[in-house]
């Protein structure tokens, strides 16, 4: 009992839990606890309720932060598929055996990996009943980053200023040392990011500080903001409480919208217009007030839902590029629902990208030569100079293309060449994923960020076309649009080939939709 009380401190969430009661140990934790469920409507009557929110997708298990999680209901099949590694202990629910295979699957899995140390049963009551939970130990967890309390945040807020450091306090900066049970999000710049990290790692204690950086990709494989973005945050930083550098008041708006639109989604309790997605009301919303404030301050209408707040960003030159919001939808279904089409994967055509290092290297045409050999065709090609290369750079991928761990000024990993790529008569999906990983394969020899980028979907490419040949766009739409319409004339011997390859192809696609449907959450 001596290690359940150890490991019950801190936060604690519980994901597709539906019972009356909390675990009385859970329970006795008045404020850091969170039930994540798929259809949040039938907890309403729970008296946990003001603690639920929306599980989007199976990345929620390993996106939100927490000390301990509880796997309940089909939330267990995460063992297999999706598991949260980086939280130190995870309760699994033994009581539902329509779930046991998926158990043990997983359980071997992680096991075999030796990622997880069982520690044992636990019988955790619940009201009046007692259940059954499988208590687990992660073995690899990355560091989280942490400040002792001997030096606190105001400790921590005086180290950075003393060593010139730039960065800034994203939010939660008013009465600092009033916020209990809160991880405080700095951003600090790109030169500063390490020497930060090393104080903190030698400092390290129980109080959680999330450390996000320009160029960085560490928030679910992408920056935590634009790169440009989060430039203009360092660089106009006003004075807080203790010294503390926080946005002005302008930047803070737009971060805030920006977080609870692309980090938190439906879960800001923020309305949504697209009917689609179940709208979590979240009472005295702390997101929504503020934004209020501040917006009502500097005289700007936002509107009242989340589209009429993404359009105020995109009026700003704030709402991420549809790359960015391509990736940002694996984990959040409002920018999911809104941006991602069914078919787009489907596209048979793409932009493929490459770095300055593959013009330096001489391997332009190699490359071409390959991507020709390979049954692909290429449209047109642009070498990508002056205000255009800029643009490209700035707009596109985040505005991130030298990857974090280099941090010089280097200029060869930057956007140098550009093609229209196609193939009329592939049945692959991800064609052109396909291909790119081929190319890296084939021309990647260093550690360095690979010498091609590619567009996956359609949206991706409409977006790339209008940077990459500004000049040409109306004519490749027209040119692009008749080709995609265009019937091609096929043999017999073709058109067998293909019958072959869609039954094939059907049946192994078919099996796989299946496996995935019963891992999926439900």
């Amino acid at each position: 009992m001596k290690i359940l009380k150890q490991i019950m401190s801190g936060r604690t969430l519980l994901y597709d839990y539906r019972d009356k009661h909390l675990p009385k140990i859970v329970a006795n934790k008045k404020n850091d606890f969170y039930i994540y469920c798929k259809n949040p409507k039938t907890l309403k009557k729970r008296k946990y309720f003001q603690k639920v929110r929306i599980l989007q997708s199976i990345a929620d298990l390993s996106i939100n932060k927490a000390d301990q999680i509880f796997l309940d209901n089909s939330t267990v099949k995460a063992l297999v598929v999706g598991y949260p590694s980086t939280i130190p202990c995870v309760y699994v629910a033994l009581d539902k055996p329509r779930y046991w295979f998926w158990i043990i699957v997983g359980l071997i899995r992680r096991i075999k990996h030796k990622q997880i140390k069982i520690i044992g049963l636990r019988k955790l009551k619940h009201g009046k009943y007692f259940r059954i939970w499988l208590l687990i130990k992660n073995q690899m967890l990355y560091s989280r980053t942490t400040v002792s309390k001997k030096i606190g945040i105001v400790g921590l807020i005086k180290f950075l200023n003393k060593h010139n450091i730039k960065y800034v306090l994203l939010r939660d900066f008013n009465n600092l040392l009033s916020n209990k049970h809160k991880d405080f999000d700095f951003l600090v710049a790109d030169k500063d990011y390490r020497f930060v990290e090393h104080y903190l790692d030698k400092n390290s204690g129980d109080i959680p500080i999330d450390l996000w950086t320009e160029s960085k990709p560490n928030f679910n494989g992408i920056t935590y903001y634009v790169p440009s973005l989060a430039k203009k945050i360092l660089d106009s930083s006003i004075k807080g409480e203790y010294g503390t550098k926080i946005p002005n008041k302008k930047n803070y708006l737009f971060s805030l919208i920006y977080h609870c639109l692309y980090h938190k989604g439906v879960n800001s309790g923020i309305p949504s217009t697209n009917n689609d997605i179940e709208f979590l009301k979240v009472t005295n919303n702390k997101y929504l007030k503020t934004i209020k404030l501040l917006a009502k301050d500097l005289k700007v209408n936002i509107g009242d839902t989340m589209e009429e707040l993404e359009n105020f960003l995109d009026s700003h030159g704030w709402r991420p590029k549809i790359d960015t919001l391509s990736k940002i939808a694996v984990y959040n279904e409002w920018v999911k629902k809104k941006y991602i089409k069914k078919n787009d994967y489907l596209f048979p055509f793409s932009i493929f990208i490459l770095r300055q290092h593959a013009k330096d290297n001489l391997i332009i045409n190699s490359i071409k030569k390959f991507i020709n050999k390979n049954g692909y065709k290429i449209l047109n090609y642009n070498s990508l100079t002056g205000n255009i290369r800029k643009n490209v750079t700035v707009n596109l991928r985040g505005g991130n293309w030298k990857d974090h761990q280099f941090l010089d000024k280097t200029k060869k990993f930057e956007p140098s060449y550009a093609m229209i790529v196609y193939n009329l008569d592939s049945f692959e999906n991800n064609k052109f994923v396909n291909l790119k990983e081929k190319i890296r394969k084939k021309f990647d020899n260093t550690s360095d960020p690979s010498v091609v980028h590619s567009t996956d979907n359609e949206n991706e490419y409409w977006n790339y076309l209008e940077f990459c040949f500004p000049k040409k766009i109306d004519f490749f739409k027209k040119k692009i649009l008749k080709m995609n319409k265009k019937k091609v004339s096929l043999s017999i011997f073709k058109k067998i080939d293909i019958w072959i390859y869609k039954i094939k192809h059907s049946s192994i696609s078919l099996i796989k939709k299946e496996i995935i449907k019963l891992i999926s959450i439900k």
